[in-house]
């Protein structure tokens, strides 16, 4: 053979006609060495190419070998932490799709993501950890709002990781706990079809924008491809507290912290200061002494303040000095849990006096404040995140005449209200990039030695809850993802035409659960095991969409059939979360897909069906009761048992929903023992029904809260005893938007509450039942002049139903009942509610019957047996009704003295009836 040039092409050659396989990897190695010395582009190229090839052939062998092993793949291709795996009832499960082509599977919910278990997290009445937590103990979600710990897992020792962000708070949790972060590359949009990026001023009114993610995809994708650091959380609202009474005036409190001696009650203070602060002082109802000048320092005065009159050599028995040492601040100066745990305007008092006294404006728009004690910095760095302020600590050394005296930590916040009273002070509203200030930015994430963490589950609505001294907003499908995974995988290296589609009943379903569990098992996939490299983030697996060379994997809703009928490859995968509800038409079309499908070889159909179970009703209630015509699906049903012995579900959970909901609810016999069950037959309001207007709610509130219209109502539940909570449950138009509790309240706090928000809101008209200790409440409004409709459950009322046929036997009966009218499907239902699981418990508990006369009245389950039934009050049922039922009241008591009745109001002319009143000449069919 004749040599090329430099001596290599023949070698070349030789390789290339062997089919890769003359040469061993090392010799191969050699020869590329050879090429590139020589300057061989065009041998090079040739060895590439067929390098290339044989790589993909091994890759082709390898995925034929998984080609009907789901449970082989998921078990060498993922890469499990230790102790992780798939559990008994997966394998089970995915060793069956390649075998029966059509598996439905029913199961009980899952729990969440898990942190440090010593990881302090704030409560009420100050701090505590994830592992001291227990179901039923109370901490805050990113609204500032109490909610309720409902469930724990086990504990995991595997794949810890800390995050890091810019004001220094250091969170440790596991690789896979989820966030709701905000992504760089993800700006909130305004609805389609026109489409625009949102400018953001403050991103707390932004979590619709957010994307859940786990900490691990974080880790992976640390930066942007330009180096900005890409992921921020939100800061949290602040924690929403009621008014207590404290031993000292919190502004006074807080210029003595700030200005005030440490031994007594003596204050100083600039001269120029004195009038405003003089004026503080007397408006708290307290005393003051002489004032008295410092011969050192002519603008400084220094003097003493009582909550008494000051009198010499005989000092009352009730001092501020009394107070300070009562509380334990004396000669150790810090903020007690008291203070901490305020109202929010009593929290602001407290950092206005410390900032008249020793606060002062920076450069750029924050507003800084220095100390030498370590525990009042830290409590002043714990009182401003707890009004959703991001803090910045930093120590240094502490100097007098260039000699190091001790440390000093300097504390800077920007403020979303003024944080000053003295009138020296010009401060405004920060401008520009204001919106930077209400997220914390993650600037490292670092993987640590395994620690034990723990998830918890809570009831907020979006199930965050905030974690770490800094209280950062942090979260509570993975065999829907694995298989996924293995079948685009597997026979994309096959070269095998193929096309997965994934639907669900809801897009959000597939928006936020499904696709973000996809790419979050892509991430833990050993891509040197498939001989592939990782999937590209920017052109293959996209937000919905995994695109690779043979075929496609691709979101649909469910409502849209033809799409899915439309679905033509020779390898067919369908994949429906959240079964229960996926309309008639939707199964039908991918029942089309096997008319053509064979049981072995190719064109081939699979299809994969998961969901909790609803009502006895509906498709995939169908399949798994094995009606005729289903035979050819395999079922599965994971009992309580199986997730219980595999981790996913804690046994304390379980207990919690029994007391919570009801042994014998549909609630707890779909959600944690994972059964079909109808609601009671006697319920007013079945499960499905409310679970809708949930579902509403969430795409209202997923496509970015769009302006609601209608009338602006807020259905206020007073609490009556200990453990009741005063809810209020407000509404526009027919969208319930938001539930507000307040626990340990009396009359005089819910009035207020109640007061600030009809102010806030113009036009709004507060529902308030007027049954015991509600009484007080609409008293109280109607003598401060303000509207309100007295809703008075047991109260007669000539309502009659929908088709005119039944009448109530009181108001409490029609208002539930209408309630179930506005929610049900056969009339183009529209109502919003509000995701809550103890609300949809209160509207689906009551039963009903009907009594004899004329016409037959519908009569609701007592108040007072539902209570003694449920163990608890429905408090948030009853807002809601009572707001869904404002148009319907007397129209007498939508007035207040300083509002006189204007006639039928607008409400009433629609109903075509006096509200609340005798039916009209149409007989009061609404």
């Amino acid at each position: 053979m004749t040599r090329a040039p430099g001596g290599h092409r023949g070698k070349g050659a030789d390789v290339l006609g062997a089919g890769g396989d003359a040469l061993t990897v090392k010799q191969i190695e050699r020869l590329v060495l050879d090429l590139v010395r020589a300057g061989d582009v065009t041998t090079l190229r040739a060895v590439r190419d067929r390098v290339t090839s044989r790589r993909t052939q091994v890759a082709a062998q390898r995925a034929t070998r998984y080609m009907h092993d789901p449970v082989g793949w998921a078990r060498d291709v993922i890469n499990w932490s230790d102790g992780e795996g798939l559990t008994a009832y997966q394998v089970d499960i995915l060793r069956k799709l390649p075998e029966e082509r059509r598996v439905a599977a029913r199961g009980p919910h899952g729990l969440g993501k898990a942190l440090q278990l010593n990881m302090r997290v704030p409560t009420p009445t100050g701090w505590s950890t994830i592992g001291a937590l227990r179901p039923g103990d109370v901490l805050f979600d990113e609204h500032g709002k109490p909610c309720r710990v409902v469930g724990k897992s086990p504990v995991w020792q595997t794949d810890t990781y800390e995050v890091e962000f810019a004001d220094g708070t250091i969170i440790t949790t596991h690789g896979e706990h989820e966030w709701n972060a905000v992504d760089v590359y993800h700006r909130p949009k305004t609805p389609r079809p026109n489409r625009r990026t949102i400018t953001v001023t403050d991103w707390r009114d932004h979590w619709a924008a957010t994307r859940q993610v786990t900490t691990a995809h974080m880790a992976e994708n640390l930066r942007t491809a330009g180096g900005q650091l890409r992921w921020r959380i939100p800061t949290a609202r602040p924690l929403d507290l009621p008014e207590v009474a404290l031993p000292v005036d919190p502004y006074v409190f807080g210029y003595w912290l700030g200005d005030g001696n440490s031994r007594d009650a003596g204050f100083t203070v600039h001269r120029s200061d004195w009038p405003s602060l003089q004026e503080r002082v007397l408006a708290a109802g307290y005393h003051h002494g002489e004032v008295r000048g410092d011969g050192r320092r002519p603008d400084t005065l220094a003097v003493t303040v009582s909550t008494s009159p000051v009198r010499r050599g005989n000092p009352a028995p009730d001092t501020l000095h009394s107070r300070l040492r009562t509380l334990g601040v004396l000669s150790n100066k810090h903020i007690p849990t008291s203070y901490l745990r305020a109202s929010v305007e009593q929290r602001r008092e407290l950092v206005r006096g410390l900032w008249d006294s020793d606060g002062y404006r920076q450069a750029g728009g924050s507003d800084e404040l220095t100390t030498t004690s370590p525990a009042l910095a830290e409590g002043i760095a714990e009182l401003l995140r707890s009004l959703g302020l991001v803090v910045r600590v930093r120590e240094s050394d502490s100097k007098i005449n260039g000699r190091v005296v001790g440390r000093r930590w300097r504390i800077a916040a920007r403020f979303d209200f003024n944080p000053y009273r003295l009138p020296r002070y010009d401060w405004s509203p920060a401008g520009s990039q204001g919106s930077r200030h209400t997220q914390r930015t993650i600037v490292d994430i670092r993987k640590v030695d395994d620690q034990p963490t723990q998830c918890i589950e809570v009831d907020s609505q979006s199930h965050l809850f905030l974690a770490g001294e800094s209280m950062v907003p942090t979260h509570n499908s993975a065999m829907a993802a694995i298989t996924v995974l293995w079948f685009a995988t597997t026979r994309d290296a096959a070269g095998i035409d193929w096309k997965i589609l994934t639907t669900a009943s809801a897009w959000r379903a597939l928006s936020t659960f499904l696709w973000p569990e996809i790419r979050k098992w892509a991430r833990r996939i050993r891509w040197d095991v498939l001989g592939r490299p990782q999937f590209n983030e920017m052109s293959e697996l996209l937000m919905l969409n995994l695109k690779l060379a043979h075929g496609a994997a691709t979101a649909i809703a469910s409502n849209k059939a033809e799409l899915i009928e439309g679905a033509h490859a020779d390898s067919l995968l369908y994949l429906i979360d959240e079964a229960k509800v996926v309309p008639d038409g939707t199964w039908d079309a991918i029942e089309g897909a096997f008319s053509g499908g064979q049981t072995s070889g190719l064109p081939e159909a699979f299809a994969l069906a998961i969901s909790t179970p609803g009502p006895p009703s509906g498709r995939f209630y169908d399949i798994h009761s094995r009606k005729p015509g289903f035979e050819d699906w395999f079922v599965r049903h994971v009992t309580l048992a199986e997730a219980i012995a595999a981790g996913r579900i804690s046994p304390d959970w379980a207990e919690q929903r029994a007391r919570q909901w009801g042994r014998d609810s549909a609630m707890y016999a779909n959600r944690v023992l994972g059964e079909f069950h109808a609601s009671d037959e006697d319920s007013v309001i079945p499960l499905s029904w409310v679970e809708a207007a949930v579902e509403r709610w969430h795409e209202w509130n997923d496509a970015g809260r769009p302006a609601l219209d209608g009338r602006e109502v807020v259905g206020v539940d007073v609490a009556r005893a200990g453990g009741d909570s005063t809810v209020l449950a407000y509404r526009t138009g027919l969208a319930f938007t938001e539930l507000e509790f307040h626990d340990r309240e009396d009359t005089m706090e819910t009035t207020a509450r109640v007061q600030a928000a009809v102010k806030r809101v113009p036009g709004m008209v507060p529902v308030v039942d007027s049954m015991g200790v509600g009484g007080g409440v609409v008293d109280r409004l109607r003598e401060l002049k303000e509207p309100v409709l007295a809703y008075t459950g047991a109260a007669k009322t000539k309502m009659r139903s929908r088709d005119g046929e039944w009448g109530f036997n009181n108001t409490r009966s029609a208002a539930y009942w209408r309630c179930r009218e506005h929610l049900d499907p056969a009339f183009g239902a529209t109502l919003m509610l509000p995701p809550d699981d103890l609300l949809l418990a209160d509207l689906t508990a009551p039963t009903w019957t009907v009594t004899t006369g004329i016409p037959p009245k519908i009569r609701i389950e007592p108040k007072e047996d539902l209570v003694k039934r449920m163990g608890r009050s429905p408090d948030r049922g009853d807002a809601v009704v009572m707001g869904l039922f404002a148009e319907l009241l007397a129209s007498s008591t939508v007035r207040s003295p300083a509002r006189p009745s204007q006639g039928r109001s607008a409400a009433a002319s629609r109903y075509g009836r006096r509200m609340g009143g005798a039916p009209s000449s149409s007989g009061g069919r609404r």
